[in-house]
């Protein structure tokens, strides 16, 4: 059961979502002025900060979403989840044609990498702000995990 897979504790999710996107955004800045001499490094930080995102933001639908309703909440987050994949490679694409990135041209990689800096800014903000709602009278249960939750 999806349930089961959710953490249990409070200070679970808290922790791992805030880790994920304090990663992924200090991964991307560092890259972006910083030069690493083996890209694998940085490389291994993103992958573990974009499989920790995902491994918290799946269960979470079920607490959320009612029960009867849950197939189409989770095809409805697939499809958004792939239009964006599309839309960014898309847009990664043209600001790498428009900055004129290349082998010759390294920096012009640069506004890509703005990009992605400033989806890992939005993401942490997001984050604080999910954290915030989940503190107040109108929280959903996601700060308690499955042991706490009110939901038959």
């Amino acid at each position: 059961m999806v349930l089961d897979v959710i953490p249990s504790t409070r200070s679970s999710f808290r922790k791992a979502g805030l880790f994920s996107g304090v990663v992924y955004f200090g991964n991307m800045i560092g890259t972006l002025f910083t030069y690493f001499p083996n890209i694998a490094i940085p490389m291994v930080i993103m992958g573990i900060a974009f499989s920790l995102i995902p491994a918290i933001m799946w269960p979470s639908v079920a607490l959320i979403v009612d029960h009867s309703k849950l197939g189409t909440a989770y095809g409805l987050m697939t499809m958004i989840q792939n239009m964006g994949l599309a839309g960014f490679n898309l847009l990664i694409g043209w600001a790498n044609d428009f900055s004129g990135a290349s082998a010759a041209n390294p920096g012009g990689y640069h506004l890509g990498m703005w990009i992605f800096s400033s989806l890992g800014f939005f993401g942490l903000f997001f984050a604080f702000m999910l954290r915030r709602n989940e503190r107040g009278p109108n929280a959903h249960g996601l700060e308690y995990g499955t042991r706490y939750n009110k939901r038959p």
